[in-house]
């Protein structure tokens, strides 16, 4: 009794995962070409995806007047996205901004200037550039340094 209900068990577990497969077919009485849907699923992606890399510390050479520096922008989104990327100082929100010297009050000020504020459409593979202009570099040698942040912004064309 057991090797029957083992038996019938076995069947019934075969039966409950197959699959019906949908299929088209040619033969003699039908004509000899068909077509096949082919398509993505991109329901496991969503909006797509997309990589800012930026520098961790930008190094001004002593009395540069204009410095530049690169980040890098890859984007793959879905029809109808978009990024945008804007860089700011840190403090104050907007593209000028000061640094400190370290142990003291001196400060050199900045101004920010070239991809501060970049659209980025469905695919994208950019490297941008900031320029630094340090206007007055007539302080008292030493390591000045503030941060600047950047904001990455996903939405709708």
């Amino acid at each position: 009794m057991k090797k029957i209900l083992a038996l019938v068990m076995a069947i019934v577990m075969m039966m409950a995962i197959a699959v019906p497969a949908f299929a088209g077919e040619i033969s003699n009485t039908a004509p000899d070409a068909g077509e096949s849907l082919v398509k993505t699923d991109t329901s496991a992606v969503g909006a797509g995806s997309y990589t800012v890399t930026y520098p961790a510390e930008i190094v001004i050479p002593w009395d540069a007047p204009t410095y530049d520096a690169t980040y890098t922008v890859d984007t793959q989104l879905a029809v109808g996205k978009k990024i945008n990327v804007s860089v700011a100082d840190k403090t104050t929100g907007t593209l000028t901004g000061t640094m400190t010297a370290t142990g003291t009050t001196d400060t050199l000020e900045y101004t920010l200037s070239g991809a501060v504020a970049t659209e980025y459409d469905e695919v994208s593979n950019a490297t941008e550039t900031i320029t630094f202009t340090v206007a007055d570099w007539e302080k008292t040698i030493a390591e000045y340094s503030n941060y600047i942040t950047f904001t990455v912004v996903l939405g709708d064309k």
